[in-house]
C-alpha cells in the first residue's frame, strides 16, 4: 500500500471519530433519558401494591416450612389471593426471604397448598375432626375462599362444635391433676388426651346451638394408665339439655370405650348440652356428636 493510499484512510478514520465526538453528548443525554425512565417505572411498580408480578417472579420458587416439615411452590401460587398472610409476606411488607417458617400443625397443608394452586378442594375426603383442623388452618393464613368452602359444607352437614365445658372437678393424683382439660382434646382419635373427673363425677359439654342429637362416638382416657383407668365412666348416664336444668337420660357409656371408641345409639332429643354422670370417675378422650 503507497502512502499516499494511507493517508486516506487515516484522514478518514480520523474523520469518523470526530463524527462520533461530536454526536457523544446527544448519545449521552439519550443514555440518561433512558436509565431515568426506567428508575421512574421501577418506582412505579414498587409502590402499586395490586402490580401483577413478573412472568419472572412467577417462576421464582419459596420453601414453606411448616414446623419443620418443607413445601415447594412458586411465587405465582403464593400472590393468587391477595388477602391471604402468604401475599402480605412475598409483596415485602413482612419478609422477603424465600424461606419462611409457620409454627403450625402440618399435616393438612399439603391440602391447603392444592387448595391455592387450582382453587378447589375435595372436602368429602376429611373427617369431621380434619375439617375442623383445615377451617382453623384456613382462618390462620387468612384464606377466605377455603374458609367459605368449609362453612357452606357445615351447614350442609349440620356439623356439630363443643363450645365450652364443666366438671365435677380434676382427678388428682398425689397432687397433680390427670388429663388435658380442653375441649381440643376430644378431637384426638388416639384417646391420648382427655378430661378427667374425680368421683363422683361428671362432664357437661355445652353446643354451639340446639342441635338433633341421635348418636355419639366415644372413647376413654389412655394418656396415662398408670394414674388413671381408662374403663372410668364405663355404664355413666348420658343426658341431654336445653337449658341446663332439665335433663333427659338417652344413654350410657358403654363397657370397652376404653381401649377403642365406641358407637352409641341414643334416644332421639334435641338439646345444646349434653352430660356424663356417674357415681365414679369419668374419662373421655374423644367425642363426636351426630
Amino acid at each position: 500500500m503507497d502512502g499516499v493510499k494511507l493517508l486516506e484512510i487515516v484522514k478518514d478514520t480520523k474523520n469518523e471519530f470526530t463524527k462520533i465526538e461530536n454526536n457523544f453528548p446527544d448519545i449521552k443525554n439519550e443514555l440518561d433519558n433512558r436509565q431515568k425512565a426506567i428508575i421512574n417505572k421501577s418506582k412505579e411498580t414498587t409502590q402499586d401494591p395490586d402490580i401483577e408480578v413478573s412472568s419472572l417472579q412467577n417462576q421464582e420458587t419459596y420453601i414453606l416450612s411448616i414446623s419443620g416439615m418443607e413445601f415447594y411452590t412458586s411465587i405465582a401460587t403464593l400472590s393468587k389471593n391477595k388477602s391471604s398472610l402468604f401475599y402480605k409476606i412475598i409483596s415485602g411488607k413482612i419478609n422477603k426471604s424465600n424461606k419462611l417458617y409457620f409454627d403450625r400443625p402440618p399435616f393438612l397443608f399439603s391440602h391447603i397448598l392444592d387448595f391455592m394452586r387450582f382453587q378447589t378442594i375435595t372436602l368429602e375426603q376429611f373427617t369431621i375432626d380434619e375439617l375442623f383442623s383445615l377451617k382453623e388452618e384456613a382462618d390462620y393464613y387468612n384464606l377466605h375462599e377455603l374458609t367459605k368452602v368449609i362453612t357452606d359444607k357445615e351447614q350442609s352437614d349440620n356439623v356439630i362444635y363443643f363450645t365450652h365445658f364443666d366438671i365435677s372437678g380434676a382427678y388428682m393424683f398425689r397432687n397433680q391433676e390427670v388429663g388435658d382439660f380442653n375441649l381440643e382434646c376430644l378431637s384426638v382419635p388416639d384417646l391420648s388426651t382427655g378430661i378427667c373427673t374425680n368421683s363422683p363425677g361428671f362432664i357437661i359439654i355445652e353446643l354451639d346451638k340446639a342441635y338433633d342429637i341421635n348418636t355419639i362416638r366415644i372413647g376413654g382416657y389412655t394418656g396415662d394408665r398408670l394414674k388413671f383407668d381408662c374403663e372410668n365412666g364405663q355404664g355413666a348416664n348420658i343426658s341431654t339439655s336445653d337449658d341446663r336444668v332439665n335433663w333427659t337420660i338417652v344413654g350410657t357409656i358403654p363397657y370397652g370405650f376404653g381401649s377403642q371408641i365406641k358407637k352409641v345409639i341414643l334416644k332421639k332429643t334435641v338439646g345444646n348440652y349434653i352430660k356424663f354422670s356417674c357415681s365414679n370417675s369419668i374419662g373421655i378422650g374423644y367425642l363426636n356428636i351426630n
